[in-house]
């Protein structure tokens, strides 16, 4: 893989010692971002900006992005790959490769000294404000860098206090190009999290806390099985602690989601025998985890004699993680007159409603109304059930 550094030349600039000035900041920002500086080759186009999208420099970018030799196009200055419609096509096309698209910026940005760092934990907006502009911009990479990240360890490990530093230092400053809380967060806390990742140990429970996180926050592929491999480390490397015991939670309830039982009970009731020591620990959460294990498989005493036990008991249920209700599948539209359908959808509901509601919530009392009804709808029906709908028995 190469670094494709990319530069027009204005017509009354000598071709040197440009070509070798270009070269030289694209190397710095390289090294500072982690990345091989070595791997930098320089692609320049001697034509004007207006015409620079028709010039075979852009031309051979492109075409060895589309052949996958390239890890990234390094531009001097944001607007030097946005002259014209045909440059931006040529920017799509190298993106659509997986290519990064960066823009070079001052080294220090990512070398803070403890005065930078100190303000950075400040909250000061100002100092974040050029850091977040950057990220926002697709300047600093897909990785923190290692001096950004040593840098910032010497205050705190913890990517989820940085992260919501980094989220309340929007509304701290005035920018054109980072205007979006949830974008910052979305941006911020992953680029810091691999960062901190190749930095700290495996076993490092901050690093341990973002994995977690990472469960919570992101469901794509196959998040149970991420969620064991979490589960597995921290049971591993922090046993008994509050951080295991927010992993069983996030567990439990993920297997939830997939309807999975008996590996959800069981992670919920390892939660709940757990040895509380000196810390705050409540078991309404894996309780009402059991309960709706219980009530799915059809036991609804066993279930609502549990739930209503977990209810009475001191319980913040938002606040702090493990967030119990993780609510990236929630419970869908469905036909009412198809009971194959409403089981599931109802089944989702009532998995949801379980674990947030209080006991005379009409949300909850209406969720095991309905899933009461879709039950016994389907037992009304030909023997003959789809694959889904006999899981909720098991």
């Amino acid at each position: 893989m190469i670094f494709a550094v990319y530069a027009v030349r204005p017509s009354d600039t000598p071709a040197e010692p440009f070509a070798a000035d270009v070269l030289a900041a694209a190397r710095t920002y390289l090294a500072a971002l982690d990345l091989d500086p070595a791997s930098a080759r320089l692609f320049v186009d001697d034509a004007p900006a207006n015409t620079v999208a028709t010039t075979p420099a852009l031309a051979e970018v492109v075409r060895r992005a589309k052949a996958g030799e390239l890890g990234a196009v390094v531009q001097l200055s944001k607007n030097a790959l946005f002259a014209s419609d045909v440059a931006i096509r040529a920017v799509q096309e190298v993106m659509a490769s997986g290519a990064q698209l960066l823009t070079v910026i001052d080294a220090r940005l990512v070398q803070p000294d403890e005065l930078t760092v100190k303000r950075l934990w400040a909250c000061d907006g100002p100092t974040w404000q050029p850091l977040l502009e950057a990220l926002m911009g697709r300047s600093l990479g897909r990785v923190a860098p290692r001096s950004f990240c040593a840098a910032l360890t010497a205050v705190s490990t913890d990517v989820d206090a940085w992260t919501k530093l980094a989220m309340r230092a929007v509304d701290r400053f005035r920018s054109k190009t980072v205007d979006s809380v949830l974008g910052v967060k979305d941006a911020f806390s992953p680029w810091l999290m691999a960062g901190m990742r190749k930095l700290l140990p495996a076993s490092d429970p901050s690093v341990l806390d973002a994995r977690l996180m990472d469960i919570v926050n992101n469901a794509a592929g196959d998040v149970v099985a991420r969620s064991r491999d979490v589960l597995r480390e921290i049971g591993a490397h922090a046993p008994n602690t509050q951080l295991h015991y927010n992993s069983l939670c996030v567990h439990a309830a993920r297997c939830l989601e997939e309807q999975l039982w008996d590996e959800a009970e069981t992670a919920a009731s390892t939660a709940r025998d757990m040895k509380k020591g000196n810390e705050i620990r409540s078991n309404a959460l894996p309780m009402r985890q059991i309960a709706v294990t219980k009530i799915a498989r059809g036991d609804f005493d066993a279930g609502l004699e549990l739930i209503a036990a977990a209810m009475k008991l001191d319980d913040v249920l938002y606040g702090s993680p493990p967030l119990p209700v993780l609510g990236t599948k929630r419970f869908r539209l469905y036909d009412a007159q198809d009971p194959t359908l409403a089981l599931p959808s109802a089944l989702e509901a009532l998995v949801f409603y379980a674990q947030c509601s209080a006991a005379d919530d009409d949300e909850w009392l209406e969720s095991l109304e309905q899933f009461k009804r879709a039950r016994g709808a389907l037992s009304d029906t030909s023997p003959t059930e789809s694959a889904s709908v006999k899981k909720t028995k098991q």
